[in-house]
């Protein structure tokens, strides 16, 4: 089953609490501002510590998002400061369930 990536570039603008589990940090959401003005909530974020370091209410970049059913994982983070971070298990994951389905044929 594919899954779907969300690419955001904007500012976030808010983050609920976390918790932190021994290989990611879990918030209960973040709040993104994107360019053109709107937000988008997205609701129980799971990210491993490389890119959790970068989330932080003002931080202005572009992130990507995969999206799953009961929660997402912010799998990519580039910091206009330049900071970035990549969860390379999430975005696999995703490249091989978006190739699954060529596979099969």
């Amino acid at each position: 089953m594919a899954c779907e990536m969300v690419p955001i570039v904007g500012t976030i603008v808010a983050v609920g609490p976390c918790e932190c589990a021994p290989y990611d940090t879990t918030y209960s959401y973040v709040v993104i501002e994107k360019e053109d003005g709107t937000v988008r909530d997205f609701a129980t974020v799971r990210a491993i510590y490389e890119v959790s370091g970068l989330v932080e209410c003002d931080g202005e970049g572009t992130f990507l998002f995969l999206l799953g059913p009961d929660e997402c994982r912010l799998s990519f983070v580039y910091r206009d400061t330049g900071a970035r971070a990549v969860d390379f298990d999430a975005m696999n994951f995703y490249l091989d369930s978006i190739a699954a389905p060529a596979e099969r044929g």
